[in-house]
Parts: structure tokens; C-alpha cells; sequence
């Protein structure tokens, strides 16, 4: 009499799956997707929330790309290498995927965790050195952002970091499916080395650019007007040409402020330098200042708003009173607008 046909997983009905797959955790079940095309299919669609809370993504090169993968109680390491037409999946051991391009297969593992959680994610970091990954970026975001776009509602997210080529494109395939309600920060870098204008426009009309309290934009000069960065209690950037009305207009909303923190920038052309001076207003002299200051009182609070300018930067600073003999805040000379 013949053996009995021993049952595998993928022999269970998929009822008995969605019931098994529900119970396991992340690792399982990115483990599960590397069997067979079968399990990966059924995984894809089952509604799991992998309760993510950080996500790191990092494409090194053509050949290789990083996912870290952070949840309340484990950290998950996942490495791709291209491996001719397949490619090598490093997370507990290595497992091939046949006849899989190593953008898709990547993009494809991180879209299914997201497309499923429920629960707010807090920080996504996007590396994409698309100078040195070709069209491998391109490939990722597309799988990642239709994974985004098949989801029922907007992924919540605290953060949004990005490195990489500013693409207003790509950037905002992510971005835009996001849930304006829950974004807190956003970081945009270039990382190409090369100080370049980028247009940022499109972005900087998003919901969730403005409903965001934190923002910087770092590597480039951002080429779009002043006034969509005022409303920020936090925001670090460069910016091609500054007025003194736009600067006048930068510490009004500061004083106004009760969650103003720090407004930071550099800028490339100050179109009415000559004015600055007489229309902003007399600057202390500090000693061991080398930069020109001005100094605040918040009508709310003791709160001082330090306003420094050292060639082509200013700096507006909120400096509690224990804080201010560090910044060398002249207590009985502060100026109440």
C-alpha cells in the first residue's frame, strides 16, 4: 500500500491559508513568499497588518538593493541580489526567486507589507541614488506606488524622507498617497553632490506639504516662492532669490507662533540686500558675535527669538531662558514688536 502524500502548506486550501497566514508574524510570512509563486500569489492578498513602524529602503546599485523593515518587537534585515534572471533573497538564509527583476521583486515585497497596514507607520526613508541605479528607481517606486494606490484609504505616516535625484514625478508617486492628516516631517535631499534649482512646485501644493509642522530641503536650491515654507514651526533650506519684505514677513509669523521652533535658510540672490538693515531693525552688539543679531520677546511667553545673519544665511531661533546666557541672550534687551 502507497504512503500517504505528505501535506505541505501549499497543498492547504486557501480558507486554511488565510486562516494560518493571519496568525503568523512578518517574518513568516516574507518567508512563505519566497516558496513558491503559489504562496507568494496568496500572501499578496490576504489583509495582514504587519504593523510596521519604521521602513528603510536603500537601492546600492543595480544589483542590490536593502530593505529594513522595523516593528515594536523585531527588526528585519532583507537583502536582493541580482542573480542573472533570478534573484537571491538574503533574510534568514538565502532563497532564489526565479525569472524576477530585482526592482519588482523588491518593490513588490515592501508594497504588499504596505498596502495592508492598518496601523500608523512612523518613519518611511527612501535611498535612491538614481545616478548610480538607472532605471532600477524608477521600477521600485512604480511597485511600491501602485501597492500605495490599490490601498483603501491613505497610508498614515509620520514621516517622509527621501535621498535621491529631486524628481517631482517620482517623489510625489509617494507622496501623494499618503494621509495628509498624520504627516509631521518631511525631508527632501539630493544626493548627487552637485548643487543644483530644482522646481518644486508641484510639491509644495500638496496637502501633505501643507498640513506638514516640519520640513527640509537639503543639497539643492529649492525654486519656488518663500512663502511656502512660512507656515512651519520647523524648516531648513536653500532658496534662490529673498526679499526684506519676505524676511519681515518670516519673523511676524515666528512672534505669532506658539509652536515656532527654528526657520533656517540659505539663499542664492538677496535681491534688496542694501534695505535690510534700515528695515529690519538695529542689530545688538554681542560680544564674541561675529555674525549680525537681533533679539526678540514671544508676546505669548519669556521666550527669546534670536535672528542671526552671517553671509548668505539667516537663522531665526526660539531660546528658552534657561537657555539663554548659551546664546548669549541680552535678557533686558529684548525687543518687544
Amino acid at each position: 500500500m502507497a504512503e500517504p502524500h505528505a501535506k505541505t502548506l501549499s497543498d492547504m486550501p486557501a480558507p486554511v491559508l488565510d486562516v494560518v497566514m493571519k496568525e503568523v508574524d512578518l517574518k513568516t510570512v516574507q518567508s512563505v513568499r519566497k516558496v513558491c509563486s503559489n504562496l507568494r500569489n496568496h500572501a499578496d492578498s490576504i489583509q495582514l497588518d504587519a504593523k510596521i513602524l519604521k521602513a528603510y529602503v536603500y537601492i546600492q546599485s543595480s544589483e542590490k538593493i536593502s530593505l529594513e523593515l522595523k516593528t515594536a518587537d523585531s527588526l528585519f534585515e532583507i537583502s536582493y541580489y541580482k542573480d542573472g534572471n533570478d534573484v537571491l533573497v538574503d533574510h534568514d538564509g538565502q532563497k532564489r526567486v526565479e525569472n524576477q527583476d530585482i526592482a519588482n521583486c523588491a518593490g513588490q515585497d515592501l508594497g504588499s507589507i504596505l498596502k495592508n497596514q492598518k496601523s500608523i507607520v512612523r518613519a518611511i526613508s527612501l535611498i535612491l541614488p538614481q545616478i548610480y541605479a538607472g532605471e532600477v528607481v524608477t521600477d521600485f517606486l512604480t511597485k511600491m506606488s501602485d501597492a500605495l494606490e490599490s490601498r483603501k484609504s491613505k497610508l498614515m505616516l509620520k514621516y517622509f524622507s527621501w535621498t535621491g535625484h529631486i524628481n517631482e514625478d517620482q517623489i510625489l508617486s509617494i507622496l501623494e498617497k499618503l494621509d495628509p492628516g498624520t504627516i509631521n516631517k518631511i525631508d527632501l535631499t539630493n544626493s548627487s553632490g552637485v548643487q543644483m534649482t530644482c522646481n518644486i512646485n508641484r510639491i509644495v501644493n500638496t496637502d501633505q506639504w501643507k498640513k506638514a509642522k516640519v520640513v527640509e530641503t537639503l543639497g539643492f536650491i529649492a525654486e519656488t516662492p518663500m512663502s511656502n515654507f512660512y507656515k512651519f514651526r520647523n524648516a531648513h533650506f536653500r532658496i534662490e532669490n529673498v526679499n526684506v519684505d519676505e524676511i519681515l514677513t518670516v519673523r511676524q509669523s515666528a512672534l505669532k507662533n506658539a509652536n515656532f521652533k527654528e526657520f533656517h535658510f540659505s539663499y542664492e540672490n538677496f535681491i534688496d540686500e542694501s534695505q535690510f538693515l534700515d528695515r529690519f531693525g538695529k542689530q545688538h552688539k554681542i560680544f564674541k558675535r561675529k555674525n549680525k543679531c537681533w533679539f526678540y520677546k514671544f508676546p505669548m511667553n519669556d521666550n527669546a527669538l534670536v535672528v542671526t545673519w552671517k553671509e548668505n544665511r539667516i537663522r531665526f531661533l526660539r531660546v528658552e531662558p534657561k537657555n539663554f546666557e548659551k546664546f548669549l541672550v541680552p535678557e533686558d534687551k529684548l525687543v518687544v514688536l
